[in-house]
């Protein structure tokens, strides 16, 4: 076998495994794969085609002389499993959903808790279950209060700051005020000593 006629095989396998051959490119396989020198590799695929090739015409000539139509073209073959896919995977969605669902609305955000009272560790919801969302409260009371308290220091941080801001205002009026330099030195060194 040479190479061209290796790769074009090689092709015409991929396209039959995706369903994209055509009569007349099936035929071809059958009659390669009916021969002696089939490579290695493709050994595996011999039977497969040897069925394609008889097995399914003796099912149809069966079939016909038993009164029924055969599977049908190509054509009603893909629709048909075009449509059993989709209402498959529309039921796996449907099932999805419902056990998601199912799932969802039995959530407890305390399942696997426990508090351990006198050394002893107690695990029943019914009886944890009030203490566990008590401390819960207690919890987002304190922090509140926390938040408060910042807010109340950020407020006293900003009035100590408008305080020296004053404070420095009335020093440096009072340095403008004063004439001689020594004395001002003296007034400069006495009110920066009483910071």
């Amino acid at each position: 076998m040479n190479t061209e006629e290796y790769k074009r095989i090689a092709d015409l396998l991929d396209r039959f495994f995706e369903g994209q051959t055509s009569n007349e490119e099936e035929r071809a396989l059958y009659a390669f794969f009916s021969r002696t020198d089939v490579p290695a590799e493709w050994e595996r695929y011999k039977a497969l085609f040897a069925y394609f090739e008889n097995g399914i015409a003796s099912e149809i000539e069966a079939a016909r002389e038993a009164g029924r139509a055969p599977g049908g073209s190509r054509e009603r073959r893909i629709v048909w499993w075009s449509v059993a896919v989709g209402v498959a995977a529309s039921l796996l969605l449907l099932v999805g959903l419902l056990l998601f669902e199912r799932e969802s609305s039995d959530f407890d955000p305390y399942e696997g808790s426990y508090i351990v009272r006198n050394g002893q560790v107690i695990v029943d919801m019914e009886c944890i279950r009030p203490e566990i969302e008590a401390a819960y409260r207690k919890a987002e009371a304190t922090e509140r209060a926390a938040e408060r308290m910042l807010g109340e220091g950020d407020c006293l941080d900003r009035q100590i700051r408008a305080t020296e801001k004053r404070v420095e205002r009335i020093h440096t009026s009072l340095l403008e005020g004063v004439g001689d330099d020594r004395l001002r030195t003296e007034v400069r060194r006495l009110l920066e000593s009483g910071r």
